[in-house]
């Protein structure tokens, strides 16, 4: 395992009640090492095709490295306002993990509160994204992350 990774996530938690990690997607010694000294991995995954097939190796990926199960779940993203063809529901079908969170698109908004430089939860709290966002994270903070009720 690669110490220098271990000990950096060691130290940031006993610093902090919540430690967000993002990893990069390359499967090398630190990120493997740092996966698992994680609680919960959220895999962030575009609702779109190609996405959700890397998505699925990605999982695998986590699986055979033993992080899975209970311990790995999916925050699906409209990036497009446009919106996909594929729905969540189906989404659900070509993922073997449970989905946590959709977050709507909302560039004007996203834009908006960074010209404020505010976090969007705090410029827009009641719109769709900010409402997905807090939800989200209500979520995370449960002993026992849940999936999202269909």
């Amino acid at each position: 395992m690669n110490q220098p990774a271990i000990v950096i996530l060691k130290v940031l938690s006993s610093m902090a009640e919540y430690v967000i990690v993002d990893f990069p997607c390359q499967p090398t010694r630190a990120v493997r090492a740092g996966l698992h000294c994680c609680n919960f991995v959220v895999l962030a995954v575009e609702l779109e095709a190609t996405c959700l097939a890397s998505a699925q190796t990605m999982l695998k990926g986590l699986n055979s490295w033993g992080v899975g199960g209970n311990s790995v779940g999916t925050v699906l993203l409209h990036h497009r306002a446009g919106g996909s063809s594929i729905t969540v529901g189906s989404a659900r079908t070509h993922l073997s993990c449970r989905i946590i969170g959709v977050i709507p698109p909302e560039p004007d908004l996203s834009l908006a509160a960074l010209k404020a430089g505010l976090p969007l939860v705090l410029s827009h709290p009641e719109s769709t994204v900010a409402v997905a966002l807090t939800e989200l994270a209500t979520r995370l903070m449960a002993d026992q992350v849940p999936a999202l009720a269909f």
